[in-house]
């Protein structure tokens, strides 16, 4: 959880549940092209971030990081490579839709030098977890131009089901770092709201995207394959209830959080199995 690599696995399994949603199988190169890319931006962010407060709410991942930064560089590097390589070798349009999520990420996270000063998108105000979610939604996009499917409205439901769940762990991050944010000057939702507002919020977010999922397949908009996804909400909301009963642990079920996106995939999987079956 640490280096990212469950969150890796997290957007492995997310592309291969938007192929399932446009009615295809997975292709492999786009699944191993989204776990590169995940692995090596989020792990890239942390190495490239030398503001003295990075780190302060997660010290273990953080010493972890500083003693581990050699490796990490090399592995963050041949990550990305592999990513565009493996777009590369399918299609313009899959090296495309690959290589937007490293350069956004990149974006995200470098100093940015205009008018005589340095910027940084991560510094803008609020403006992480609507960035954060949008990026991990293009990961859908990334998924169907390397198994050459074509948008469906199963995929579009995918789609906008999944970004509030993003949504969630991006702000559950936020809630974790508000003391990181505020010694680094940057403004998030957790420090305008508070912790409390902030959780009542991300739980009505929660029941919401599961409503919206029930009446995307009860329409017949979504195949019935889809309710497979609320048993990874499920466990989401389990750990969702436990990062409130315990902030002294929020840096672990933070991390644990990502689980959530790890079963979207085996849980899609064994629901079409059993409603065709």
């Amino acid at each position: 959880m640490q280096l990212s690599v469950l969150l890796a696995l997290g957007g492995a399994s997310v592309a291969a549940t938007a192929a399932f949603a446009a009615g295809g199988t997975p292709a492999l190169s786009g699944v191993v092209a989204v776990f590169a890319s995940v692995f090596a931006v989020y792990n890239f962010d942390r190495l490239a971030d030398k503001s003295p407060a990075e780190g302060r709410s997660t010290p273990e991942r953080r010493a972890l990081t500083q003693r581990w930064s050699t490796v990490l560089r090399v592995c963050v590097a041949a990550s990305a490579l592999l990513a565009l390589v493996l777009g590369a070798s399918v299609s313009l349009a899959a090296f495309a839709w690959t290589i937007a999520f490293p350069l956004l990420g990149m974006l995200y996270a470098l100093p940015l030098r205009a008018g005589g000063r340095v910027y940084r998108l991560k510094d803008v105000p609020y403006l992480k977890p609507f960035y954060v979610c949008a990026c991990w939604t293009e990961l859908t996009a990334v998924s169907l131009s390397h198994s050459g499917l074509d948008a469906t409205p199963a995929i579009v439901v995918f789609a906008v089901f999944v970004y509030p769940r993003f949504f969630i762990s991006a702000n559950l991050g936020d809630v974790r770092d508000v003391e990181d944010d505020a010694a680094a000057g940057i403004r998030s939702l957790p420090q305008r709201l508070g912790r409390n507002a902030t959780l009542r919020l991300l739980e009505v977010v929660h029941w919401a995207s599961a409503a919206g999922l029930l009446l995307a397949v009860a329409s017949g908009v979504a195949p019935p394959a889809m309710l497979g996804l609320l048993v990874p909400t499920a466990v989401a909301y389990a750990i969702f209830r436990a990062y409130v009963r315990r902030p002294d642990r929020q840096a672990f079920f933070t991390d644990l959080y990502d689980l959530e996106l790890v079963l979207y995939a085996p849980s899609w999987a064994i629901a079409a199995a059993l409603t065709t079956g």
